[in-house]
């Protein structure tokens, strides 16, 4: 996977705070409620499934992702690899994901509030705030998001609301306290999805509802824990975390299509009752210390996870064939099986053992052991759980070398336990837990500050692990290693007073060998649903004719993916475009803040790949328009 980017940045105030283009450090990832840019996102790294891997940090610490957290709680997000994640306490082979909680800061009495339509006509408020003590002893940050009206690309509709808080408290000046607690529900009529047969994807589509009649998910995801750090003594600090995270679809609904030239198979399938909750811990006790020009950090942690998941469901159903051009939709079938029942739970331990050390100013080492103790058990109820179990010991090493005050070179090695997640719903398996597998990540690179405000991130990187695909019978497993081997880059910053970039792109030779592929140790293939490289150009420029307003385009491209591991077919490359502008009005009481942006203006409704074996279209051209409001102080 790869990506180019540019982008344009200017000192954040006004709106700025909400552009992710001036937010982001590198080309990698960035993305602040619902602006995004960069090379990687939230779902996928250097070609990687992140939502697998256990990749997710809050702030830096662990945590068990079980749905996205929500922008109630949540400042904004970034994908973090190369120098930035080696310089992190636990890094991973498939790269971090490291969410930021709000925050308020000393003195803060602020309330924003955002209405408008966002892509595909979904009309939206969000309400976002913040208030706390003068001195910064406690304070609050959260918000409401009410969307009455959720439209998605596929022409499926319905409606939702999250709202979540932030709480803190800080102990005299040794320490603080964080909470987090969201709640997020939305409720729409299904998904649905198509499976191409004869190794042909299917032709251009109309934009409509394919998905049976009267076909529904109903969501509902919630969050809840703490972070907190105190200063046992000037050089002890301990750190410890807490965080529970749950998801449940009651019912959960989803059609496939299995298509031909014209015309579809149409397959019904009905989840009851899906549910994944997790509780993640960390425990951290580092002592700093200085000897003569070096700093040293020992640091002593204890991680744990525990994950259940359980679905209702019943066996698919052949509903009914359409015509693919001139579809007629039928009501939800009559479902007389009974639901079956899967049950699957892992849990996690992890003991560590880290140093960090700086030599001089000049060169940075870090390394760790970790001893990882992992058990899962899955069972068909009432059958009796299969059950799994893994002691592994783990390391990263890592060193940073400081060649002057613009040029930094590093090395990094990383060997880490990952998920591989469960088998969807159209396999013949399906919610199967998959066993655990081994990555292991090298990669070499350098950080040049080629200007004051311009910085160039490089690095040459090989990542491999088994990875879970379709065998030929249907059932979905570990199909084979999977190994990445390429280069990315990023340049960021400001070239004019007006104007900052972001260039960024990989270059990448993505290859699948052995396992249930069925090839020999010598053959290969390419993974599915990867792009050997992809490109993004992002530019956001501030006219100085016209006081407060900027203009920005982003323009996306990625190489062609292989559906499946077969190798048979695949879905095109593509490029895109989005432009748009924002304007600051001037006015002397509550600032207020225009944004308008048209999307998807180059892509023709490509396909792209959904759930494993399966594609689907994307939406047409689209826009969003929306007006903010700021109230009060904000700090």
């Amino acid at each position: 996977m790869g990506a180019l980017i540019v982008c344009v940045c200017r000192a954040a105030s006004g709106q700025d705070r909400e552009n992710a283009i001036l937010r982001a450090r590198d080309a990698f990832g960035e993305r602040i409620g619902l602006e995004q840019t960069g090379i990687y996102s939230e779902s996928q790294m250097r070609g990687f499934d992140l939502s697998t891997a256990g990749a997710y940090r809050l702030e830096g610490h662990y945590f068990l992702r079980e749905w996205a957290l929500p922008d109630t709680i949540i400042d904004g997000v970034s994908s973090r690899v190369g120098i930035n994640v080696v310089r992190q306490d636990f890094p991973s082979p498939s790269g971090v994901v490291d969410y930021r909680l709000k925050s308020a800061g000393p003195g803060a009495k602020r309330l924003s509030v955002t209405a408008g339509v966002k892509e595909f006509g979904a009309k939206f408020a969000n309400f976002d705030g913040a208030i706390s003590e003068a001195d910064g002893r406690y304070g609050l940050a959260g918000g409401l998001i009410v969307t009455p009206e959720i439209r998605y690309f596929n022409a499926t509709h319905g409606h939702g609301t999250s709202v979540g808080a932030v709480p803190y408290v800080t102990l005299g000046d040794r320490g603080r306290v964080r909470g987090l607690i969201s709640f997020e529900r939305a409720s729409y009529n299904g998904e649905f999805a198509f499976q191409p047969r004869e190794d042909v994807l299917p032709p251009r589509l109309p934009l409509l509802n394919f998905g049976v009649n009267a076909a529904r998910v109903h969501r509902k995801s919630w969050n809840a824990g703490f972070l907190a750090e105190y200063a046992v003594a000037s050089d002890w600090l301990a750190t410890g975390t807490l965080i529970y995270a749950g998801n449940q679809k009651t019912p959960s609904d989803a059609t496939i299509l299995a298509v031909t030239q014209t015309t579809a198979a149409v397959s019904f399938l009905h989840t009851v009752r899906q549910r994944n909750q997790s509780l993640a811990a960390e425990g951290t006790l580092r002592r700093t210390f200085v000897t003569g020009t070096a700093a040293h950090t020992l640091i002593a942690a204890f991680r744990a996870g525990d994950a259940n998941a359980t679905n209702a469901s019943r066996p698919a159903l052949a509903a009914y064939s359409i015509n693919l051009f001139s579809p007629t939709f039928n009501d939800v079938p009559v479902l007389d099986a009974p639901a079956s029942k899967a049950d699957a739970s892992s849990r996690q331990r992890s003991w560590s053992v880290m140093y960090q050390g700086s030599y001089r100013d000049l060169l940075e080492v870090r390394g760790g052991l970790h001893r990882t103790s992992y058990y899962k058990s899955f069972a068909l109820l009432p059958s009796r759980p299969n059950e799994r179990m893994k002691d592994q010991t783990l390391y990263n090493l890592s060193a940073v070398v400081v060649v002057n005050r613009r040029i930094a070179l590093f090395a990094a090695t990383v060997r880490g336990l990952e998920e591989s997640g469960v088998a969807p719903q159209s396999a013949v398996n399906q919610y199967e837990v998959l066993p655990p597998v081994i990555a292991k990540q090298f990669e070499l690179g350098a950080k040049v500050e080629i200007a004051p405000n311009l910085t160039l991130n490089a690095a040459a990187f090989d990542v491999q692990k088994q990875i879970p695909g379709f065998a030929s019978n249907g059932v979905y497993g570990l199909v084979g290693t999977d190994r990445h081997s390429g280069v990315e880059a990023s340049l960021a910053g400001r070239v004019l007073d007006s104007t900052s970039i972001v260039v960024g792109g990989v270059l990448m030779r993505p290859r699948l060998s052995g396992g249930a592929v069925g090839l020999s140790n010598q053959a290969e293939r390419s993974p599915p649903n990867v792009s050997a490289h992809t490109g993004l150009l992002s530019v956001n420029h501030r006219l100085s004719q016209l006081r407060g307003v900027s203009l920005d385009f982003r323009l996306t491209w990625q190489s062609p993916r292989y559906v499946t591991v077969a190798n048979t077919y695949r879905v095109p490359g593509f490029a895109d475009l989005a432009v748009g502008f924002r304007y600051e009005l001037p006015t002397r009481s509550a600032p207020t803040y225009l944004r308008f942006v048209v999307s998807n203006l180059l892509s023709n409704r490509p396909y792209v790949i959904g759930a494993p074996g399966l594609v689907v279209q994307r939406g047409g051209v689209t826009a969003r328009a929306t007006v903010q409001m700021d109230f009060g102080t904000r700090k």
